[in-house]
């Protein structure tokens, strides 16, 4: 694999730029279910070529701040010019851009997520069984007590 010649990158970025107006470039992003994963895109081409036009900026934009935060990460938080592009109406907006290179470490925390509510869904579950076992005990005890 051969490495990213950043410069020849940045040359074809911003050449996109400027071949590409922003005006009547339009863009939704709707949420049609019930979380951000049914969520949808709606654009005309000039919006879809300015939303990654402007993606790909972000690759290279300076930061409007950096942060370690609470997992010693160093993180980069960008300004993204989306406020031109993106409709009003839309359900959904981005409003933070970070820059990291440790992106694995965003998936270990969404994994240790995942195994959080596995873990919360197989405790309720044993609940629920010792309950039913503890209901139905109970109600052959009391119904033995009757014929008795």
């Amino acid at each position: 694999m051969q490495p990213i010649d950043h410069e020849k990158v940045k040359d074809f970025i911003s050449s996109l730029d400027e071949s590409v107006p922003k005006e009547g470039a339009a863009v939704r992003m709707d949420q049609y279910g019930g979380g951000p994963d049914e969520s949808g895109i709606r654009a005309n081409q000039a919006g879809y070529l300015r939303l990654g036009i402007e993606f790909l900026k972000a690759a290279y934009a300076e930061p409007a701040y950096r942060d370690k935060g609470g997992d010693d990460v160093d993180r980069e938080y960008l300004d993204v010019d989306l406020e031109y592009l993106v409709s009003l109406e839309s359900d959904v907006n981005f409003d933070s851009f970070e820059r990291t290179e440790n992106v694995e470490l965003i998936n270990e925390d969404l994994a240790n997520i995942g195994r959080l509510n596995v873990l919360a869904g197989c405790v309720i579950t044993v609940g629920l069984i010792f309950f039913i076992i503890w209901g139905v005990s109970s109600f052959f005890m009391t119904v033995s007590k009757w014929i008795l």
